[in-house]
């Protein structure tokens, strides 16, 4: 719904307001990624460069800067909260940036959104010794169907050569939560980094029994440099790739080497992989680990690097996070010179807690002096790297409506105030809450100010009346923003009110009051700003009431 400009006013009352309170969303981690498209690299410039959506956000649009000659200078992916696609909304606050140059104000700059519903799975783009002209590709976080693939570039309508798609991982889609690349004078080259973020608000529905959380399989040429993606992830968890730390084997084919240490638990050689929930109402605990292992016979390699032993006789796993700091028990194998399925048993895991927010884990072996290896295999049907675990539902319990515990009435009188870059939301208490107004709290969310449902905004009630105040960026201005303000009595909320419009621009923003005559000798005084009676009316549809700036309610409300 296209709503009409609201004209923001000045006001003098900030002072008996809360102190000013701003929820700005922080870069995600690299365990988010799930995969990765290919890497679109057509000079051999740039440095390297990478950024990421907010934790459970994701791309769903970008933003480039044009130069004059054949070169991209600038791209920005325009991350969202994945609660906003199904209220259709068609702005997204672009919360990061993948710099090619520092931004300049006299560069065209063009914005290129996915359609309400979708998101960003990949980009396309037009090449020549550098990256010329480029379009989103989008499609449905759910099902996987495209709904953006253009053929030509979105500036300046060159064919489409080369692109870099988000994979479809254990069956399931993904979709742009990064970039990966180079830039220099402008963007050298871009991969994008796609992960699979589940909803704050989704409906869980949890096997009871234990499932396949991640599989690592390694599958041709690779070396202990290189990281090894998952082959197999579970929808409700994020593994990042698998890396050596202190690697010192050679590569091999379907082979992770990793060479075993002389020491029980080494601090500086070891298989490194992060595990994140992909909902924060899901917690995890890792019960079972299998380890696809190949040995050597003593005796091969030549010279420094012949086979001193057999392989280790020892295996440990350990785990850390902000709050986790574990080490399983050592499991002791026996050497052998053959492939074999080595295990982390749940009695050796139970150390270990449910993993609840990102988690690093370690895994390696020990053994005797000389050259030993304990290599991860995916050789002649070995199954590499298999992690097992039971996903646990921490959804917060909602009570029970009844006689006692009744939905308390929405506010209602939205009205929106802005001074330079300050806003103030305030609302009126409903008519059925002011007697016990102690009881109740007020919250508001917006997702394009940086205000998600995770970290919602508690109102301030004075007066009949409950006041947010907040800050707003000038990348907000003229752009549409959308507010979403509930009543909370003894947990339970009441239906949303929504509000949704479009900032002016910020030079329209700031009314100066005019200076009134007064002696020396008088105190100087402000004038008191009354902002325009805008023309509003109240809709109810389904049970959600809305306010729109019209005389009338929109096809499918009924007024107030």
């Amino acid at each position: 719904m296209k709503s009409k400009e609201v004209l923001m006013t000045a006001l003098l009352t900030f002072s008996l307001l809360a102190p000013l309170q701003l929820s700005i969303p922080a870069s995600a981690e690299s365990s988010d990624v799930l995969a990765k498209g290919n890497l679109v690299k057509p000079g051999k410039g740039g440095t390297p460069r990478q950024t990421y959506c907010p934790p459970s956000m994701a791309a769903a649009g970008i933003t480039i800067d044009l130069g004059k000659g054949e070169l991209l200078l600038d791209l920005r992916i325009e991350c969202i909260d994945q609660a906003m696609l199904d209220k259709g909304v068609d702005s997204y606050a672009p919360y990061t940036k993948f710099y090619g140059r520092v931004a300049s104000a006299d560069l065209p700059t063009r914005t290129f959104l996915c359609p309400a519903g979708s998101l960003l799975t990949g980009l396309r783009m037009a090449t020549n010794s550098f990256i010329w002209d480029m379009s989103p590709v989008c499609g449905n976080p759910e099902t996987g169907e495209t709904t953006l693939d253009p053929k030509l570039g979105s500036s300046r309508g060159k064919p489409l050569t080369s692109a870099s798609i988000c994979p479809t991982v254990s069956g399931k889609p993904t979709y742009v939560v990064g970039l990966d690349g180079f830039s220099g004078g402008g963007v050298d080259a871009v991969q994008v980094l796609c992960g699979r973020t589940l909803k704050s608000n989704s409906k869980i529905t949890l096997p009871s029994e234990k499932v396949l959380l991640a599989q690592y399989l390694p599958k041709g040429a690779i070396g202990t440099g290189d990281s090894l993606q998952a082959s197999s992830v579970n929808p409700y968890v994020n593994f990042s790739a698998l890396d050596q730390i202190g690697g010192d084997g050679t590569a091999n084919t379907d082979v992770f080497p990793f060479k075993t240490s002389t020491a029980i638990f080494d601090g500086t050689h070891y298989f490194r992989f992060y595990v994140t929930p992909a909902s924060p109402n899901v917690f995890i605990k890792v019960t079972q680990v299998t380890y696809s292992s190949l040995s050597y016979a003593v005796g091969l390699g030549t010279g420094n690097q012949k086979i001193t032993g057999n392989s280790a006789n020892s295996m440990f796993i350990r785990a850390y996070s902000e709050s986790v700091n574990s080490v399983a028990p050592l499991v002791q194998i026996s050497p052998t010179n053959d492939s074999r399925l080595l295990e982390f048993s749940k009695n050796n895991l139970s150390v270990i807690p449910s993993v609840k927010g990102r988690t690093e884990f370690q895994l390696g072996f020990g053994g005797t002096t000389g050259y030993q290896y304990n290599d991860l295999s995916g050789r002649n049907g070995a199954t590499g790297m298999m992690i097992y675990g039971e996903l646990i539902d921490m959804s917060p319990v909602v009570p029970e409506v009844g006689d006692e515990t009744k939905v308390p009435d929405a506010p209602i009188n939205f009205t929106f105030f802005g001074l330079q870059n300050t806003g103030l939301v305030t609302v009126d208490v409903p008519k059925s809450l002011l007697s016990e107004v102690k009881q109740v709290s007020f919250s508001l969310t917006s997702l394009e100010l940086g205000i998600p449902e995770g970290k919602r905004l508690k109102g301030y009630v004075a007066n009949g009346k409950v006041s947010f105040k907040f800050k707003v960026d000038d990348i907000h201005f003229g752009k549409i923003v959308n507010f979403k303000i509930n009543s909370i009595k003894d947990r339970v909320e009441s239906a949303p009110l929504l509000m949704s419009f479009r900032l002016p621009p910020k030079a329209t923003t700031t009314v100066t009051p005019k200076p009134t005559a007064s002696s020396k000798s008088a105190p100087k005084s402000t004038p008191k700003v009354v902002p325009p009676k805008a023309t509003t009316v109240k809709c109810v549809k389904a049970g959600v009431t809305r306010v729109f700036t019209s005389t009338s309610c929109p096809p499918g409300y009924k007024k107030q």
